[in-house]
């Protein structure tokens, strides 16, 4: 079961403290002084935990299963005043604020990449050193306070969430020094075979224009010296191939 322990985060468990944190309005006065976790699932939500409302009808049932905290985009109509009420304009930028509080003393790379550097990481086995974020924080918000634990390095191809993550002069755009160059081989439309530091690649599922991409991101993983395996890059999602028929509709 995902569950985030603030305690064990962040030693911030005055109410006041976190509702200034996530820049939110206390539309309650509660007695309580923390939360123990922070949830997403309403069926998950237990005695003390810190729900976030993605869909307000949730709510009342959040706050019937114990819970000491409710964040929401929209006002409810809180009968209990001891439920701390917190109303934010967006839970994504709320949760990016409590994000960068988390990692601001975190020694940690960033980076900016264009989309299809960030697919190509994203087919690679990394052993756990490098972080995709694609998706939304809200979506990402567990497995983004977990990887503080062993990762080096957080790639994105989306620059406002992470400056909303993290403070702007820690972010960097990405780039490599090419030491070592991909020697294509045979080459086709949809596969290429190519070498790289004397190693074969055979019949990898990607366009030859892409190859100055792996190149790039090769030569950069070297350089951090991070582990890595090249893996068919048979889930690229610019190299689908799209077959017509004669009407030049897919078949």
């Amino acid at each position: 079961e995902l569950r985030v322990d603030l305690r064990s985060i962040n030693k911030v468990v005055k109410i006041n403290n976190f509702v200034s944190l996530i820049d939110a309005k206390l539309t309650t006065k509660p007695s309580i002084s923390y939360f123990k976790n922070i949830i997403f699932d309403v069926d998950r939500v237990g005695m003390g935990d810190l729900f976030i409302a993605l869909n307000e009808s949730d709510v009342p049932l959040a706050i019937s299963k114990g819970a000491f905290g409710i964040v929401c985009e929209k006002r409810c109509d809180v009968k209990d005043k001891d439920i701390a009420f917190m109303l934010v304009s967006s839970i994504n930028d709320a949760l990016s604020r409590y994000i960068r509080f988390v990692f601001k003393d975190v020694d940690i790379e960033v980076y900016h990449c264009d989309s299809i550097t960030l697919d190509i990481l994203d087919n690679m086995d990394i052993k756990k050193k490098v972080y995709i974020h694609k998706s939304d924080i809200a979506k990402e918000f567990y497995q983004i306070l977990d990887i503080k634990k062993n990762t080096k390095m957080i790639f994105s191809d989306d620059i406002l969430s992470l400056k909303k993550m993290f403070f702007k002069d820690s972010i960097k755009e990405f780039n490599a020094q090419i030491k070592n160059e991909i020697s294509i081989l045979l080459q086709h439309p949809f596969n290429t075979s190519f070498l790289y530091k004397n190693e074969l690649y055979k019949r990898f599922k990607i366009p030859s224009f892409k190859i100055k991409y792996i190149q790039k991101v090769l030569n950069f993983l070297d350089a951090k010296r991070v582990k890595y395996k090249l893996k068919p890059f048979t889930n690229l999602k610019h190299s689908q191939v799209v077959y017509l028929d004669d009407n030049l509709q897919i078949r």
